[in-house]
């Protein structure tokens, strides 16, 4: 009820504290505003080698506690009772919004992040197998992909969920080899389905010697 009446006209002089729908400026206090440089400081420092999708969305978290900061003010000044209306934003409630944007916001957006990515995998899997397929692999790796790959498939840990995704559909299967017997890791080969291609698969110059490059996966 005290926020509906903010821009009340007064009973006894029908005069409007300003004109209707016109937005009040309210400032921040010297010590609210050393709070939020300090904030959006440390968010750039979080977001030094940081994913995009990380950093996108932290940077935007001093701007988002600013704001926060003042729906905090009105709403502890509306159950304050008989109270002028607030003048700025200070120190308590700035640090209150940072707080929110910490422990709550932030943390609930990288849940829904990791939520939609499970969607994202399946998007990258199409993307790899339509190169794939573009290709006419019948074998291949993740480093191939990476030196052709562009946008999310050059990022390592993408492309590995990509292809997680399609050896659980069965339409890669996994060779992996090592040379001789060194405990050296293994070269990840990826065996591609013939229905994938049809007729169209090619051979790479560094297959492994275990097999022909026609071997057909299971």
């Amino acid at each position: 009820m005290a926020l509906d009446q903010l821009d009340a006209a007064d009973p006894e002089t029908g005069v409007r504290p300003r004109p209707l729908g016109e937005p009040k400026r309210i400032s921040c206090s010297p010590a609210a505003t050393d709070l939020l440089e300090a904030y959006g400081q440390a968010v750039m420092d979080r977001c030094e080698n940081a994913s995009a999708w990380y950093a996108s969305t932290v940077n935007k978290a001093p701007g988002l506690a600013l704001r926060l900061s003042l729906v905090l003010t009105y709403l502890r000044w509306s159950v304050e009772g008989d109270t002028a209306e607030p003048q700025e934003i200070d120190a308590a409630n700035m640090q209150r919004a940072i707080t929110l944007m910490d422990e709550y916001f932030l943390p609930q957006a990288e849940r829904v992040r990791d939520c939609a990515s499970l969607g994202d995998a399946e998007n990258d899997a199409r993307a790899l197998i339509a190169l794939i397929r573009k290709l006419g692999l019948d074998r291949v790796t993740g480093r191939m992909i990476h030196r052709i790959a562009s946008g999310r498939l050059a990022d390592t840990r993408i492309r590995k969920a990509a292809f997680d995704v399609l050896v659980d559909a069965g339409l890669l299967r996994e060779a992996f080899t090592r040379k001789g017997k060194t405990a050296g890791r293994q070269k990840e080969w990826y065996l591609v389905h013939p229905l994938v291609l049809g007729n169209q698969a090619t051979s790479e110059e560094d297959n492994p010697t275990s097999g022909p490059s026609t071997e057909r996966a299971a």
